[in-house]
């Protein structure tokens, strides 16, 4: 009996050191790829405070890079889905956009185009602009806008639009 308890005992006592230094080094090795074991201590007390915690840990912890200002967005998108599948928000620089177009408080080249892949394609010349000067017609595709060659580039939207859009004379 007594050799029995001993070996069982040796075994217990085994495991157990075997459990022990797992979590050791398995906690050992977390922290070496970079884990932190520090809980966060604040608790949010707003909505606004909760959805930027929430990001905050996103940024730390998401394996792919993200947009922060994308993830701002989306709890206001979210909301006005909600309320209306019909609304969208428009972050500030996209609304002053949009109300310079409907407004009509810019000059440009006097053309009306649509980006096709990575190329401008003009699909309307407004008489007596530039654009109707120089030539260009429905269908012509602008290769070229100053010096900047932006076919074939993956250019943003923005910059070939702020190289065809200004102030009159420019």
């Amino acid at each position: 009996m007594k050799k029995t308890t001993r070996q069982n005992l040796i075994i217990a006592l085994t495991y157990s050191f075997t459990l022990i230094g797992g979590m050791f080094l398995g906690y050992k090795f977390l922290k070496d790829q970079g884990y932190s074991f520090t809980r966060t201590t604040h608790i949010a007390d707003n909505n606004s405070e909760k959805v930027d915690e929430i990001i905050h840990i996103i940024n730390r912890k998401y394996v792919d890079e993200i947009n922060a200002d994308s993830l701002n967005h989306l709890p206001i998108d979210s909301l006005l889905h909600k309320l209306d599948p019909h609304s969208a928000y428009l972050p500030p620089q996209e609304a002053n956009d949009l109300a310079e177009t409907l407004g009509g408080n810019f000059a440009g080249v006097g053309v009306e185009y649509y980006i096709l892949k990575d190329t401008l394609l003009v699909t309307n010349v407004i008489k007596d602009g530039p654009a109707y000067a120089a030539g260009l017609k429905q269908g012509d595709r602008i290769l070229k806008i100053d010096t900047l060659f932006v076919s074939g580039k993956s250019l943003p939207r923005e910059q070939m639009m702020g190289r065809i859009k200004g102030p009159k004379g420019t």
